[in-house]
Formats: C-alpha cells, structure tokens, sequence
C-alpha cells in the first residue's frame, strides 16, 4: 500500500517569501540551489529534503517541522 502524498501549499512558502521580500531567485542563492530547483520544489514537483527544510525555517523565520509540513510532509 502506497502513502498518499501530501500537497505543497505553494501560496504559504511565497507569501512568507514575499513578507520578507524574497525572491525564488534569491532564496535559491542564500541556499545554494539553482533557482529552478527552487522553483521545481516550490511547486511540489521536486521533494525538498531535511536539508533544504532547515535552511527554509532559518531563512523565512519559522520551525522546521511547520516547512516540512507545509511542504506536504507528515510530520
């Protein structure tokens, strides 16, 4: 039985983004990934890692768990 996979709230990343008036392009070089990876992640069309998650919670200034979960990722 395969698990569901939950769906990324894309608009909760970039208004969180836009309140600290981040770019993708921006976020992408403060955590060094290509800007399409970001994009890519973003939408939910690639997985984000643990990694990527902690540096996201660092960057928009909340919990790791609340990215991982906003991401689609049972926390």
């Amino acid at each position: 039985m395969e698990d569901k996979p939950n769906k990324m709230n894309t608009d909760w990343f970039r208004d969180l983004m836009a309140a600290k008036k981040l770019s993708q392009r921006k976020m992408a070089g403060m955590m060094a990934l290509d800007p399409a990876a970001v994009s890519l992640m973003l939408r939910g069309q690639r997985k984000m890692t643990n990694e990527e998650a902690h540096q996201m919670s660092q960057i928009l200034g909340v919990k790791t768990t609340e990215v991982l979960r906003q991401a689609g990722v049972a926390v």
